[in-house]
This record gives structure tokens, C-alpha cells and sequence, in this order.
């Protein structure tokens, strides 16, 4: 769901533009990122960029509750993508039903494309 999706690379050398990680996928063996604005805009997106970090945070140290809190605080704020937030809220549910265990890393094992 997001125009465009850069490299842990790519975001490094682009620190001027708004960048957002998205999640750390297995399949590539890195962090993704999207891309939000451009220098000129980038610091509108701030709020949504430091509540993905929270909710990240939540998410890899598997504390759901704060974590879903967190999604639905995204969702609210400018910029935010509703199908990535779907899949994390599908993730977050499947994982109170399922706990990937004390030594998950917080990668994703994707099972499909």
C-alpha cells in the first residue's frame, strides 16, 4: 500500500526526506522503509514517523495490547496507510493466539507475496 518502498540503504542516504520503517522482513534480510516526502515536507509527518517507532517498540517486545493502541493511533495521524495497518493489526491478532516465543527477533517470516 505504499508508493514507495527503499532499503535500510537507501533511507540512510535519503535522511533528509521523511522515511518510515515499515517492518524488518526476512525474505530481503533488512529493514524496509517508505517514503514519504520530500526535505520540504518531511517535517509534517514527524507525529506518524515517532508513533511507527513506538509501535514498533511494542510489537518486536510482543506487548499486543500497547501495540494495537499504538496502530490505532497511526491510523489517525497524517499520512498514515490503512492496509499497513491492517496487516499489523491481522499480525498483532495473530499473535495473542499465538506467541512466536521469547526469542522472536521481530522479524516477519513471509509466507506469501
Amino acid at each position: 500500500g505504499m508508493p514507495i518502498i527503499i532499503g535500510e540503504n537507501a533511507a540512510t542516504a535519503a535522511a533528509e526526506f521523511a522515511v518510515f520503517e515499515l517492518d524488518l522482513f526476512q525474505v530481503i534480510g533488512e529493514r524496509i522503509y517508505a517514503l514519504l516526502a520530500d526535505e520540504k515536507t518531511a517535517s509534517t509527518f514527524q507525529p506518524l514517523i515517532a508513533a511507527q517507532v513506538e509501535m514498533l517498540t511494542a510489537y518486536r517486545a510482543q506487548d499486543w495490547t500497547v501495540a494495537a493502541a499504538l496502530v490505532a493511533k497511526c491510523r489517525g495521524l497524517k499520512g498514515a496507510v490503512d492496509r499497513l495497518y491492517d496487516e499489523f493489526s491481522a499480525r498483532i491478532e495473530a499473535y495473542r493466539d499465538a506467541p512466536p516465543g521469547a526469542d522472536w527477533d521481530g522479524v516477519h517470516v513471509a509466507t506469501s507475496k
